[in-house]
């Protein structure tokens, strides 16, 4: 299946590099991050990072490998040398109940994110390292850990995370480490002193967002959002003799929008590339099992709709960005009315996009006011117009286009007419 298959190639350089053994483990003092059989059982790893902020990193496997811990509670495997992922694993905790980002300090209190990272460190069980967190107070600390994380009696949590089976356990045993405000203990140099690790977001850019900055600019179209973002490590030489590597991972696709055809033979599919700036789009013949090859707009599509058992309508949603971004300001994609040859040419038929398209008879459509200019969606939600048909708009107010917005395109038009 094009799924199995678009896995194998992501992951060919690391399969390539698991059988002839290169990662197989050997004696050595160092914690490793190499199960003994893996020479053995090459696995399937997605090339995919962080979703959220890196907070600490351990070296394992005598600097080979590279283990980050990220906001989320999510841990990624990296092989230094190549850059590739070798595994992920994820703190057995609701990521919901973790020290909130920044950008929702002004939104969470305490008590909804009642557990903070306190430290991601070597352990005095062999092979495993440890990660700890405090809680905000010490019930919330024996709520919010999972099974026998928690220290009776105090604000702390820890965990194992065992490097030979990737597998994050809870253990109240480990004892709780010191100095969770040292940069040293949560960004160590590497075993040799050759290698300083950094923070980075998007394609490799240092630290992470200034979320005191209104306007923050995504130049990267893979990071369009600050959730919507690849989070990793920059590795930096500390005698400066080389160029930093910066350890990211693929950008991430996401599953937007599906509708069954009339008929209820085909299935579209929708899905984000670039943090929603492009799309995927595929359409599989549901009698057969086959489908025919993705259809790609370069521009940024959210949802889908079927028109007749032949065409469908693709719309889009805007770009999430800041007031001051050129893509957002231009205004939402024009919707495109696709059938099967116009997606092969790649010049299907584009119509306005408007507020709440919907079918009408004989292949119509209706629809409320114009998106078409200077609309886009808002960081904490909803659809935002600087103007548009003449209502003016702050950009602090979803837009909520007049009763006489209403517009009625006719099967097989390209312009919509007022109703």
């Amino acid at each position: 299946m094009r799924i199995a298959g678009l896995l194998l190639c992501c992951c060919a350089a690391l399969l390539a590099a698991g059988c002839s053994g290169q990662d197989a483990a050997t004696p050595a003092a160092s914690a490793s991050a190499t199960p003994p059989d893996a020479a053995l059982e090459p696995k399937i790893v997605m090339q995919l990072g962080h979703q959220a902020p890196v907070l600490a990193v351990r070296w394992v496997d005598d600097g080979r490998h590279l283990a980050s811990l990220a906001r989320d509670g999510s841990l990624v495997i990296w092989n230094v040398a190549s850059g590739a992922i070798l595994d992920h694993a994820q703190v057995p905790i609701d990521p919901a109940l973790l020290d909130p980002p920044p950008e929702e300090w002004a939104l969470v209190y305490k008590k909804d994110r009642p557990l903070l990272f306190h430290a991601f460190t070597d352990s005095p069980v062999a092979g495993t390292l440890s990660i700890a967190y405090a809680g905000v107070s010490e019930g919330d600390a024996e709520r919010a850990c999972a099974g026998d994380a928690y220290h009776p009696g105090t604000r702390w949590c820890t965990y194992a995370l065992d490097l030979a089976t990737r597998v994050v356990r809870a253990d109240k045993n480990l004892p709780i480490p010191a100095d969770e405000e040292n940069d040293a203990l949560h960004w160590p140099t590497s075993p040799d002193g050759r290698l300083r690790p950094e923070a980075n977001h998007a394609d490799g850019q240092r630290g992470g967002f200034d979320m005191s900055d209104e306007n923050i600019d995504f130049p990267d179209p893979t990071c369009v959002s600050v959730a919507r973002c690849r989070y990793g490590v920059t590795l930096f030489a500390t005698d400066k003799s080389a160029a930093p590597r910066a350890l990211t991972g693929d950008p991430r696709s996401y599953f937007l929008d599906a509708d069954l055809s009339p008929d209820g033979l085909r299935l579209v599919r929708v899905e984000g590339l670039d943090n929603e700036t492009r799309a995927r789009v595929e359409t599989l013949d549901l009698s057969s099992g086959s489908g025919g090859p993705a259809f790609t707009p370069e521009r940024a599509y959210h949802h889908v709709q079927w028109l007749d058992t032949t065409r469908y309508l693709l719309g889009s949603q805007g770009y999430d960005a800041t007031n001051d971004t050129e893509a957002a300001m231009a205004g939402f994609p024009p919707a495109l009315l696709v059938d099967p040859a116009c997606a092969a040419r790649g010049d299907c038929a584009v119509i306005e996009s408007r507020w709440q398209m919907r079918p009408a008879d004989a292949g119509g459509l209706v629809a409320l006011g114009s998106l078409a200019n200077s609309c886009f969606r808002g960081r904490l939600g909803g659809i935002f117009c600087v103007s548009a048909e003449g209502h003016a708009d702050d950009g602090n107010e979803t837009y909520d286009p007049a009763p006489t917005g209403l517009a009625l395109l006719a099967p097989g038009a390209t312009d919509w007419q007022p109703m």
